[in-house]
């Protein structure tokens, strides 16, 4: 130590200078001793931020080694660097710039600041190809993908068709979640929507058609006359009724009745019960309310039979179709002529004797029914009314709104009556009657269910002579059935007693009522197609809704069906309600009573037209 001290006092200038080496004159907090290349500038020293000023500021012994920014290189020219080549410089080569978020550096249309167009590609480097694209097709909601969109609501705009959007459509989609339904869409049968917006669906068939194309076609061997539909046993499916006798002769031998779809039936051995009515002259079905609210009662009435007396049954014995029918004796002579029940449950029906010396109508209440002789019944009453011969003379329903069943009689000489049920306690003749209306030759009158939607039934009347069927609502006191007619269904050419049968059923399944007549001695020229002179019988369907005025039955929106062998009085007994063949949907019947094979038999057809066939 002393040594030290000595040498220090002997070489005071080297002294200095090493004790300089540890003193940091520019304060950066490190000496020379330290490692500060340069202790007079307060900037320079070991682990300083390298600049670009030309000079080594982190003392190590390198010049802006790492000073400058960040540069990227800018191949296609469009101001913004590859993004994934990235280099800290101080002198960047040429082509070289700061802003280094360009996702394609080989395409100048591609950077953060450029348009989006639709070419599959990201050109504004956001990460989406195709988005924001200004101009870019609209599309609109196409829940089932049927083309037809639901209209602007939840629009949007995109390069791409988006699952569950389509184009706009022309017309807007009545029903997006069902892709079978959409503006113009074609038909599809049973499915029991209208596929067409703004369509009358179901299907629907038109013109004349030949029934042995389309129609079910069933042999019940013999002739064949009335065929009438119900739910005879309340099980809410339709039962068919079938005359099964000679239709030639007049006689009726068994009453067929089927309790299941028609369509399985190949003859008559397929029926559920057969009632045997012996050989009666003609014997009319009916089938309407009597006194079981729940399902109809079946009615069979004669002229006479063998001996001479006329019989008529009521009621289907508590609904055993099986069972024998009970048969109720008329005196002799009196001939029944015609049977009428009431559209809605009732306790009576009107029964015309037309071969006595003054035709009558007697009112018999069913609830006394339980055998014997009609005349032992003692509450008919008689009503002075002459009523000619004709298919159908008798009606009941209510026109007048007042919950009862009004009857309707037409006479031969072309006038329509209606008594009110009030009217009907005592003799009745026809001064009485609330309605008198002027109709041609040999009117008939059907009571119709509520066709027009007004919540009151129409009535059905046909001039024979003209052929032409007037519809009828609420009915004035009196006047000429044309002008108080809501619609009329006319047959313009030829004899082919159209209007002898009416009915109402809904054949296109789209909620409305359709009207079907029925034309016994027509052709298919007669509507609009065949070969003159089969006249084999036709019935024609009248698509509803009816509306007012005149329609033709060769007109839009009919149909005609015809048997191609002439003389079957095809069409003189036609039902149009129920379904008949399993599918859900009414289908339209009638008996060919006179159809013959190639061998002249008598084939007795049954023809079933089904709902909804295209």
């Amino acid at each position: 130590m002393i040594l030290l001290a000595l040498g220090c006092l002997l070489d005071r200038p080297g002294y200095e200078a090493a004790r300089a080496l540890f003193v940091d004159d520019d304060g950066d907090g490190l000496s020379e001793h330290d490692g500060d290349c340069d202790d007079a500038d307060g900037a320079r020293y070991p682990g300083a931020v390298e600049r670009c000023n030309g000079v080594d500021d982190d003392c190590d012994d390198r010049i802006d080694e790492e000073g400058g920014a960040t540069w990227y290189p800018d191949r296609d020219g469009d101001g913004f660097g590859d993004e994934h080549a990235p280099a800290v410089t101080c002198d960047p080569e040429e082509g070289w710039v700061q802003l280094g978020s360009d996702c394609d550096d080989t395409r100048a249309s591609v950077n953060p600041e450029a348009v989006e167009t639709c070419d599959g590609s990201d050109e504004d480097c956001d990460g989406v190809a195709d988005d924001n694209v200004e101009g870019a097709p609209e599309w609109y909601v196409d829940a089932d993908a049927d083309g037809y969109t639901a209209g602007a609501s939840g629009s949007v705009t995109a390069c791409g068709e988006p699952d569950g959007y389509s184009p706009a459509s022309e017309e807007v989609d009545c029903d997006d979640a069902d892709g079978s339904v959409y503006p113009g869409a074609p038909e599809v049968c049973g499915d029991g929507v209208v596929n067409a917006c703004g369509g009358i669906g179901d299907c629907r068939y038109g013109g004349p058609t030949d029934l042995t194309e389309r129609a079910l076609e069933n042999d019940l061997g013999g002739g064949l006359s009335q065929v009438r539909i119900g739910d005879l046993d309340g099980n809410d499916e339709a039962d068919t009724v079938i005359e099964h006798g000679s239709f030639s002769a007049g006689k009726v031998e068994e009453i067929l009745i089927f309790e299941h779809p028609f369509s399985g039936v190949t003859g008559a051995a397929d029926a559920d019960a057969v009632w045997a009515v012996g050989d009666l002259d003609v014997a009319p079905v009916e089938l309407g309310w009597v006194s079981d609210p729940l399902a109809p009662d079946l009615v069979v009435h004669s002229y006479d039979d063998v001996e001479g007396d006329a019989f008529f049954r009521i009621g289907n014995e508590g609904g055993d179709l099986a069972a024998e029918p009970v048969w109720f004796r008329a005196s002799p002579g009196t001939g029944v002529a015609a049977f009428c029940l009431g559209s809605q449950p009732s306790s009576y029906s009107w029964v015309y004797f037309g071969n006595v010396d003054a035709p009558r109508i007697v009112r018999i209440d069913n609830r006394d029914a339980d055998g014997g002789t009609l005349t032992e019944f003692p509450n008919f009453v008689e009503v002075t009314a002459q009523v000619g011969i004709s298919g159908r003379p008798l009606a009941a329903c209510d026109v007048d709104s007042d919950g009862v069943d009004d009857l309707i009689v037409a006479d031969g000489a072309g006038t329509v009556g209606v008594y009110s049920a009030g009217s009907v306690g005592g003799a009745v003749d026809s001064s009485a009657a609330s309605s008198v209306l002027t109709v041609g030759f040999q009117p008939q009158v059907q009571c119709q269910p509520d066709l027009n939607g007004d919540g009151d039934p129409e009535v059905a009347v046909t001039d024979l002579a003209a052929s032409t069927v007037y519809l009828l609502g609420e009915l004035p006191p009196d006047g000429a059935v044309e002008t108080v007619s809501e619609a009329q269904l006319v047959q313009e050419t030829g004899r082919t007693e159209f209007g002898w049968t009416v009915v109402a059923g809904d054949l296109d399944d789209d909620g409305v009522y359709d009207v079907g007549v029925g034309a016994p001695f027509g052709d298919f020229a007669d509507f609009g197609g065949g070969t003159a002179g089969d006249s084999g019988g036709c019935a024609v369907v009248f698509y509803g809704p009816l509306g007012s005025g005149a329609r033709s039955a060769t007109g839009a929106d009919t149909a005609a069906f015809c048997s191609s062998h002439d003389n079957s009085v095809y069409g003189m007994d036609v039902a149009m309600a129920d379904d008949l063949t399993g599918d859900g949907i009414d289908d339209l019947i009638s008996t060919a009573s006179l159809e013959t094979a190639s061998d002249g038999v008598s084939q007795g057809i049954v023809y079933v037209v089904p709902g909804l066939t295209d």
